[in-house]
C-alpha cells in the first residue's frame, strides 16, 4: 500500500489533499482519479456557465506528482440559440 493525495483545481481555486488515501498502486491512484472525475463532473451541468473544467493532481507519499487528470465541458450555442445575457 502507497499513501496518494489528490489535489483538485475547481474554476481556479486549488484545493490541497492533507489526508490522502492508501491505495494499492499508481494504477489504483489512476483508477480512483477518473471516478473521483466523472463524480465532481455531476456538478458542472448545474453551475450555469458554458465553460468548465476540472483539474486534478495526484501526489505519491513524498509529495512528487506522478500524475494529472483533466475534464473539460464546453457548451457551444448554435444559430443565436440559447440564454439571452
Amino acid at each position: 500500500m502507497a499513501r496518494f493525495y489528490f489535489d483538485a483545481e475547481i474554476k481556479g481555486a486549488l484545493f490541497q489533499d492533507e489526508e490522502g488515501q492508501d491505495l494499492r498502486d499508481h494504477e489504483a491512484a489512476r483508477d480512483e482519479v477518473v471516478l473521483t472525475l466523472s463524480e465532481m463532473a455531476r456538478g458542472l451541468p448545474g453551475s450555469g456557465s458554458d465553460r468548465d473544467s476540472l483539474v486534478i493532481l495526484v501526489r505519491d507519499e513524498t509529495g512528487r506528482p506522478i500524475l494529472s487528470a483533466s475534464l473539460s465541458l464546453e457548451v457551444e450555442w448554435k444559430d443565436g440559440a440559447g440564454p439571452q445575457r
